[in-house]
């Protein structure tokens, strides 16, 4: 059985491909947060903000004021 051996050429190409494909990645990387890539009609594809949910909360979490109680099976 014959070894195959990697050509020095193909292997430069390569490498200067992946170095192009970084470098574009790199390049495009801050333009991304600029897309809007939802699909579907949500509120926030509007234009419009989405609501916010304003829940009436305890100043502390439930489980720093009473560590030692069970979770509840209804969300509170």
């Amino acid at each position: 059985m014959h070894a195959i051996h990697p050509d020095p050429h193909r292997l430069m190409v390569a490498a200067a491909a992946a170095l192009l494909l970084i470098v574009a990645v790199l390049a495009l990387a801050p333009a991304a947060g600029d897309l809007d890539l939802r699909l579907g009609g949500s509120p926030a594809a509007s234009g419009q903000p989405a609501p916010v949910a304003v829940r009436s909360t305890p100043s502390q979490p439930r489980w720093v004021a009473h560590p030692l109680t069970p979770p509840s099976p209804a969300a509170p």
